[in-house]
């Protein structure tokens, strides 16, 4: 059985020792992508029949201009190791291991309607500096919302709606009137 956290955190170790770590890691985000939905890509990585040497002739040939010939070792030796079944998951754990170490967290900002800049900068700063990481902000248009925000802070939902707040209000007196 493959271990994917060691395999990962072995990839960003390895990644971390080269100049450009962060592009290592979005090529190896993209691979996966293109091995998702390319069945020609995925036949051939996850051949019997292919050696791993035309493997990578093939790979360097069709693929290497743009994506990072470290990441395309990597699948060979994935694929040499026979843990290449587990890629979406061993990307999964490459990126929450990288988020992790990075100091990065990811933030689902819901609302109604598209938010001003100025605000989402204000939710950023807010997340710096009540967790002390960097933000990566994404926005979801909720047309279900009424007004107000809704934030996932990685496992956390800070609900701010006005839904939400009316919900609270009938259980407070639902409960008091008891």
């Amino acid at each position: 059985m493959t271990n994917i956290n060691n395999i990962s955190n072995a990839f960003l170790n390895f990644a971390e020792k080269q100049n450009n770590n962060e592009q290592i890691i979005k090529d190896l985000l993209i691979f996966n992508e293109l091995f998702k939905k390319n069945n020609s890509l995925k036949s051939l990585v996850l051949s019997k029949r292919i050696s791993i040497e035309d493997k990578n002739k093939i790979l360097s040939s069709s693929i290497g201009s743009i994506i990072h010939k470290s990441v395309t070792e990597f699948i060979l030796f994935l694929s040499k190791d026979k843990s290449i079944k587990q890629l979406s998951k061993i990307v999964k754990s490459v990126e929450m291991n990288y988020k992790k170490r990075q100091g990065i967290i990811d933030v689902e900002v819901m609302s109604s309607i598209n938010l001003d800049p100025k605000l989402l900068n204000e939710i950023s700063t807010f997340i710096k500096k009540k967790y002390s990481k960097k933000a990566i902000i994404n926005e979801v248009i909720d047309k279900k919302l009424i007004a107000g925000l809704k934030l996932r802070i990685g496992n956390t939902i800070l609900d701010g709606t006005v839904s939400n707040k009316l919900k609270k209000l009938k259980n407070n007196l639902i409960n008091n009137s008891n």
